[in-house]
């Protein structure tokens, strides 16, 4: 796996939290709306076949709502560790202070805050060219650094 590739990972898992709850939605809406009415009398009836049928969405939207947690986690943990890798692509000098963060802030904008190249070279006040250059060079030394580890 390279870096554009380890880095795209956390629009994956944004998509998948995001069809994972719509599913369990879906299933919700199943399960609360499995119930046949009289017509005339305005009462519920709910048979056994019915009952089962509830029941199932019902357990489905519980199965779909907890895989989305579980996603939703792996999600948080990874963008946290990405997080902490981009925060390594920042130079500092010997007391800390910032000298170059160009690389941090065009992996950062793209990835992590889903901006498009455009917006990343309005953001940071930069030719789309230059935002490409930084981008390969960034993509170039999160690989150096960090490819052992993904």
């Amino acid at each position: 796996m390279n870096a554009k590739n380890y880095l795209s990972q956390l629009s994956y898992y944004e998509d998948l939290v995001l069809m994972k709850n719509a599913e369990a939605r879906h299933y919700l809406s199943l399960a609360t709306a499995i119930n046949v009415g009289t017509g005339n009398l305005g009462t519920v009836v709910q048979s056994s076949a019915i009952t089962d049928r509830t029941g199932n969405y019902a357990a489905a939207f519980v199965d779909a709502q907890a895989e989305a947690e579980a996603i939703l986690d792996e999600y948080v943990r990874l963008r946290q560790t990405i997080q902490k890798q981009l925060e390594g692509l920042i130079e500092r000098d010997e007391e800390g202070n910032i000298l170059d963060d160009r690389y941090y802030k065009v992996l950062h904008l793209h990835f992590l805050q889903n901006m498009t190249f455009a917006d990343v070279a309005e953001t940071m006040h930069r030719s789309m060219k230059s935002v490409f250059n930084f981008y390969k060079e960034a993509l170039t030394r999160f690989e150096e650094l960090y490819s052992p580890f993904y």
